[in-house]
C-alpha cells in the first residue's frame, strides 16, 4: 500500500503572437503618419465623449477558481469589446450608459450581465452541460446519458486527475458500480486486474475490452498516461456484447483522450510528488528470540539438559555454531528484511499544449514518470508523448490523428528477495571486520547472505518497452444526418525482458552465473468502414443507423 503526499501545481499561461502585435504597431503609426495631426486631435476628442466610464474584473472557472483566459467581453448590441489576459482580468471603456456585457468562450455557459453603474464586476464561470456532462460515448457513437442504462457508466477527467494515480485502470477503482479492480502486486509498474460483473471464464482471459479513441487494444492500457484521459465509458452486460460481439463478453472499456480547441494556445504543467512505505511487517526472531527458539526445539528431543528460560555457556556450545556464539555474547542480532527496504519515491511531471483555429485544433503532451518501490532494486520509469490533431478541411470533410509515443523501463519485474531474508538465520554475520559481504553468514550451505542479492550486478532484471499507437480517422458529411467515417489505427510494440543471476547468488550459491533474453515484436491494426444516419422527428423521435465493416489484424513474433 502506498501513502502519499501529493502537493499538485497546475500552471496555465497564454502565449501571445508577437507578429500580431508589431504588425498592430506598424499599422498603427503608418494610419497616423497618413493623417494631419488636427484630425488625430478630433478623433480623440471624439473616443473620450464617447467613453462614459469604464468597467474592470477577473473571470474565473467556477469549479477550480482558475482563471480563464482568452474570455470574449462585449457590449450587448454593439461591436465595443475585449477579452481577458492571462490572468482572467479586462478592461473595458464603454460607449453608453446602462450597457448590458456579454460573456462568452468555448465549452462554458454564457452570461449576460448589466452595468448597472458598477465599475467591477467578476464573473464565475460554469462549464456546459449540454457539452460536456450529457454525451457518453457508446461505441461506435455517442448518446446522451438520459437515454442510456445503468449497464453504462462513465467517468470524467476530473473525477480521473483528482488523485496521484500511476496507471490508467486506477481510476476505475471504487467509482463504478459492478466493476472490480485489484491491485495484482505491489512492485513498481503492476497494474491492477479489472473484472466487470465478475469472472466469465475459467481458462480463456476475463480482462475487459479497452477501446483507445475508437480503436481496439490487443493488450492493456498501461501505457497511457492518466493526465490525457478526457473521459473513460464502461458498458456491461448486454451493451456490451451487442456492440463489439464476442470480444465485448468481459465488457468494454472506452477511452477518450483530450483533444484540442478553438482559442488561443495554453501551456500547462501538472506534477505531483510522493512517497511509498511497508504498511507492515511479518513479524520474524530477531537474535535472542531465534536463540531462545533453538535452545526449546533442543529441549524438546532432550539435547538441551536446562529449563525453559535458562540457559548457560557449556550446554549452548553443543548446539550453536561458534558464529552463532559470538553473536550472542556481543548481542548482535541482524535485520535481513530492515536491509532490503527503503521509502520509495513517486513523481510524475506532465507540460501540455493546447489551443487551435476554427480549421485546426491540437492537444500536445509530454511526462515523465517514475516510480522507486520500497524493494531495493525494483523501480519504474516511463516517457510519453502524445500529439492529438484535428483538421476541418472544408464544411464536408475532416480528418484527424491521434498518436502515442512510448518508452518505458522496468527493473525488477520478477526479483523479491525479501523471502530469503526473512528465513535468514539474525545470529549469522553479514559482514566480516573490513565491512566485507560475507557470502555464508553462517555454515548452514544452503542459506546465503540475502544483502548479496542486493549487490550492484549481481541481480539483473530488465525490462524495455516501446510502443507507437495511433489512431487515424476522416469523416465526411454525406447529406444531412448521413455520415461516413474511416478508422485506422497501427499499433506496434517492442520488448526486450534481460536477466541475469550472478555466482554470488542464492540461486547459484558460488556456480556457474546464468542469463536470458526474451525479445517480442507486436504489429497489429485496426481498419474500419462506419456509415451512420441520424434523424429527429418532431422533437420527440430520434432515429440512428449504423453500418459497420471492420477488420482487425495481429502479428506476434518471440
Amino acid at each position: 500500500m502506498q501513502k502519499k503526499f501529493t502537493p499538485r501545481k497546475k500552471i496555465r499561461s497564454v502565449l501571445k503572437s508577437c507578429v500580431v502585435h508589431a504588425l498592430t504597431v506598424m499599422m498603427f503609426f503608418g494610419v497616423a503618419a497618413a493623417h494631419d495631426h488636427e484630425s488625430s486631435l478630433l478623433e480623440k476628442e471624439i473616443r473620450v465623449d464617447q467613453q462614459l466610464g469604464s468597467v474592470s474584473g477577473r473571470v474565473t472557472d467556477a469549479n477550480t477558481q482558475q482563471p480563464l483566459p482568452g474570455v470574449n467581453i462585449i457590449e450587448k448590441g454593439t461591436s465595443n469589446g475585449t477579452t481577458t489576459d492571462e490572468d482572467g482580468r479586462y478592461t473595458l471603456a464603454l460607449s453608453e450608459e446602462n450597457v448590458t456585457l456579454v460573456f462568452s468562450f468555448i465549452g462554458y455557459e454564457g452570461q449576460e450581465l448589466p452595468v448597472n453603474g458598477r465599475t467591477v464586476i467578476d464573473v464565475s464561470f460554469q462549464q456546459s452541460v449540454q457539452s460536456l456532462e450529457e454525451v457518453v460515448v457508446v461505441g461506435y457513437g455517442s448518446q446522451q446519458k438520459s437515454q442510456v442504462t445503468g449497464a453504462i457508466s462513465s467517468v470524467s477527467s476530473k473525477e480521473i486527475t483528482e488523485l496521484p494515480i500511476t496507471n490508467a485502470r486506477q481510476a476505475l477503482q471504487g467509482r463504478v458500480a459492478g466493476v472490480d479492480v485489484v491491485q495484482a502486486g505491489s512492485k513498481p509498474g503492476a497494474g491492477p486486474q479489472i473484472r466487470i460483473r465478475g469472472r466469465r471464464s475459467f481458462n480463456a482471459t476475463n480482462d475487459p475490452l479497452y477501446v483507445v479513441d475508437g480503436i481496439p487494444l490487443s493488450g492493456g492500457i498501461d501505457d497511457i498516461n492518466p493526465q490525457d484521459i478526457a473521459s473513460m465509458e464502461i458498458l456491461k452486460d448486454a451493451s456490451a456484447t451487442a456492440i463489439y460481439g464476442s470480444r465485448g463478453a468481459n465488457g468494454v472499456v472506452i477511452i477518450t483522450t483530450r483533444r484540442g480547441r478553438a482559442g488561443k494556445t495554453q501551456i500547462s504543467y501538472d506534477n505531483f510528488i510522493g512517497t511509498n512505505s511497508e504498511l507492515g511487517r511479518i513479524e520474524v526472531f530477531d537474535g535472542p528470540g531465534f536463540a531462545e527458539y533453538k535452545r526449546e526445539s533442543r529441549r524438546a528431543i532432550g539435547q538441551y539438559a536446562l529449563p525453559s528460560g535458562t540457559s548457560s555457556p557449556e550446554e549452548d556450545a553443543k548446539i550453536f555454531e561458534p558464529v552463532e556464539l559470538e553473536s550472542i555474547q556481543m548481542g548482535r542480532s541482524t535485520d535481513y528484511v530492515d536491509g532490503m527496504l527503503r521509502n520509495g519515491l513517486i513523481q510524475s511531471h506532465q507540460i501540455g499544449i493546447a489551443g487551435g483555429s476554427e480549421k485546426t485544433t491540437f492537444n500536445i503532451s509530454g511526462n515523465y514518470f517514475k516510480d522507486v518501490g520500497v524493494i531495493k532494486k525494483q523501480d519504474f520509469t516511463r516517457y510519453t508523448f502524445r500529439v492529438n490533431l484535428d483538421h476541418q478541411i472544408n464544411e464536408k470533410l475532416k480528418i484527424g490523428i491521434s498518436s502515442l509515443f512510448v518508452s518505458s523501463l522496468r527493473n525488477g519485474e520478477n526479483f523479491n528477495p525479501l523471502g530469503g531474508a526473512m528465513a535468514e538465520n539474525p545470529l549469522g554475520k553479514p559482514y566480516d571486520d573490513n565491512g566485507n559481504l560475507i557470502f555464508l553468514p553462517t555454515n548452514d550451505g544452503l542459506r546465503t547472505n540475502p544483502f548479496a542479492e542486493i549487490v550492484e550486478g549481481a541481480q539483473v532484471d530488465e525490462t524495455k518497452r516501446y510502443r507507437m499507437f495511433n489512431s487515424i480517422y476522416g469523416e465526411w458529411d454525406i447529406v444531412d444526418g448521413l455520415k461516413y467515417r474511416v478508422n485506422f489505427g497501427p499499433d506496434v510494440t517492442i520488448r526486450r525482458s534481460g536477466r541475469f543471476t550472478g555466482a554470488q547468488t542464492n540461486a547459484r550459491r558460488g556456480g556457474a552465473a546464468t542469463g536470458s533474453v526474451f525479445e517480442e515484436f507486436v504489429f497489429n491494426y485496426t481498419l474500419e468502414n462506419i456509415l451512420s444516419y441520424s434523424k429527429k422527428f418532431n422533437d420527440v423521435h430520434n432515429l440512428n443507423l449504423t453500418a459497420l465493416q471492420s477488420i482487425q489484424r495481429d502479428r506476434y513474433e518471440t
